[in-house]
């Protein structure tokens, strides 16, 4: 996915991250191996070597990739520094352990200035901060109620990213975030 995004002239990918149980990064929307591999399992219960033998069979025209197997995160930042891609990490779960492997990962290839962390957990974005207030952090929200509104002004220097549909956030709400800054 990553390559035809660069062959197609996209300049950056997203991607969401799971820390296994011996905490090694690896690229997963889910937190368990069940829906989107031939095994079964919480993947925080599995260590890296156990997802070494899992097999993805499970996505978008999965047929033409034949044994696909679980990308660690630094599988992803090889590829895209090969493919000239910025990338968008999405933390899922974490531990303090696992951040200090995420932001070491980063800072040993060379992305502190072009990668973005997200995540929906303000206490993940707050510690790749404390450990690195160089990389650019976004802290992802469905609703920008008054306690996220005073969450984005207490922390400037996060940005924000939020799904602006009426059913969330009504032109009320987006009109006070924009008089907020």
């Amino acid at each position: 996915a990553f390559e035809l995004a660069a062959k197609n002239g996209l300049t950056a990918v997203e991607f969401d991250i799971q820390l296994t149980k011996d905490n090694v990064w690896i690229l997963s929307h889910d937190t368990t191996l069940n829906r989107m591999t031939d095994s079964r399992g919480k993947i925080a219960d599995s260590t890296y070597f156990d997802l070494a033998g899992c097999t993805i069979d499970n996505g978008a025209n999965i047929e033409k990739y034949q044994n696909l197997k679980m990308p660690s995160l630094d599988d992803a930042l090889d590829c895209c520094l090969e493919n000239g891609l910025s990338p968008m990490i999405e933390i899922k779960t974490f531990n303090s352990t696992g951040i200090k492997k995420l932001v070491d990962s980063i800072k040993s290839h060379g992305l502190e200035s072009s990668c973005q962390v997200i995540s929906f957990n303000h206490d993940a974005i707050d510690a790749v901060r404390d450990a690195d207030s160089e990389i650019k952090t976004v802290y992802l929200v469905t609703k920008l109620d008054d306690e996220y509104l005073q969450q984005c002004l207490d922390h400037p220097d996060i940005g924000v990213s939020f799904k602006a549909d009426r059913k969330n956030n009504s032109a009320a709400v987006i009109k006070k975030l924009l008089n907020n800054d």
